[in-house]
């Protein structure tokens, strides 16, 4: 070999190595193009998938890529990838969770997969996810950040979604609130929310109402129903005194149910809780008329009134018809169930005629009395 040839050969060497090196990176590149498409169709696909996206709307575009693909112009071919995406992505958060997002950026595939899993088993709290999704989300981004922010707090979401569920189904069974529509409500509630973190702290707090308001709707229908068929056994007696606190009883019990019939018509979470705690209040209201007709019952015949009320109310009846109690005699029994003793003084001064009866009434032992200075 001459000296030239021998000098000329390391060039040769070094040119086709650069030649192989060039090659490496420009596969390498293009494997990184491939890749970065790969993720883009796969976003698309996730969506497409889940039924929320009119496929044909995007045929063009996706024929465009086809074609870049088919003439090895891998750039052209992510660029077109890239749009599909965007588009696809942004007509599946307005059709499927009601969010109106620009049509930023690509979420990886993973994240929608993860929202439709959410979605499912959510069940029939689905619009209540998808509400809390769609809160604040005005961008990609941030609709990506809401389905991280609830993926991470799933394990307690699910089994507050499960409670407000079983609290729907109890309201539904005791005052007949219909289920969806209450569902509808809270979703349009937590799509109020400034941000998903906002929308859970809005489920939560629904959560104890709901969970409150179906055991305050269970406990009235349960006691309306009794009082009810206690009150038929009134007939002629209607204006005695254990028929009238049955009639406050479930006057206030029908105004309680009443309150949690409109939950699903308040305007805001606040209002909701208002209802509630009115139709507690109107509860509290019906215990106290109905411990009262108990207390009277014991004080005529020593016996404790722990049975229903419909077998209290015709003894009951019997013993002020035995014991001749007059109408002035009820109104003192009416202020001795409420207040538990009578001052005598008191009633002289407001109506002699009722001290009387009250006197009466304690001489017999129906009733204990004081008297004051």
């Amino acid at each position: 070999m001459s000296a030239e040839a021998a000098k000329a050969e390391p060039r040769m060497f070094l040119a086709a190595l650069g030649e192989l090196e060039a090659q490496a990176e420009r596969a390498g590149e293009t494997l990184r193009l491939l890749e970065r498409l790969e993720l883009l169709v796969a976003g698309v696909e996730a969506a497409a998938q889940s039924g929320a996206v009119d496929v044909s709307r995007h045929r063009a575009r996706a024929e465009r890529l086809l074609e870049a693909l088919s003439a090895d112009d891998f750039e052209a071919a992510l660029e077109e990838a890239a749009t599909l995406c965007r588009e696809v992505v942004a007509e599946y958060a307005r059709r499927r969770l009601g969010a109106s997002v620009e049509a930023g950026g690509c979420p990886h595939p993973d994240t929608v997969k993860a929202v439709e899993a959410m979605l499912r088993a959510a069940g029939p709290m689905e619009p209540l996810v998808r509400a809390a999704l769609a809160a604040g989300a005005d961008t990609v981004e941030k609709l990506v950040s809401n389905a991280g922010l609830l993926a991470r707090s799933w394990g307690r979401l699910s089994q507050s979604l499960s409670r407000i569920h079983r609290s729907l189904a109890r309201l539904e069974k005791s005052v007949g609130l219909d289920r969806g529509k209450m569902t509808a409500w809270l979703a349009a509630r937590l799509s109020e929310a400034a941000s998903a973190a906002d929308a859970l702290a809005l489920l939560e707090a629904a959560e104890k109402l709901l969970y409150t308001a179906s055991a305050v709707a269970s406990e009235t229908a349960e006691r309306l129903v009794e009082a009810t068929e206690a009150q038929r056994r009134c007939g002629a007696w209607r204006a005695r005194l254990p028929c009238r606190l049955l009639d406050r009883a479930a006057a206030a019990l029908a105004a309680a149910r009443s309150e949690l019939e409109a939950l699903d018509r308040a305007s805001s979470l606040e209002e909701a809780e208002a209802r509630v705690r009115a139709a507690e209040a109107r509860l509290r209201d019906a215990r106290r008329s109905l411990e009262a007709l108990r207390r009277l019952y014991k004080a005529f015949t020593g016996r404790p009134g722990d049975g229903g009320l419909e077998a209290l109310v015709e003894p009951l009846l019997e013993q002020l018809h035995r014991h001749a109690v007059t109408m002035e005699e009820e109104q003192v029994l009416e202020i001795l169930v409420d207040r538990g003793t009578v001052d005598v003084m008191e009633l002289h001064e407001s109506n002699p005629r009722l001290s009387r009866a009250a006197l009466r009434l304690c001489t017999r032992r129906i009733a204990h009395c004081t008297v004051s200075l």
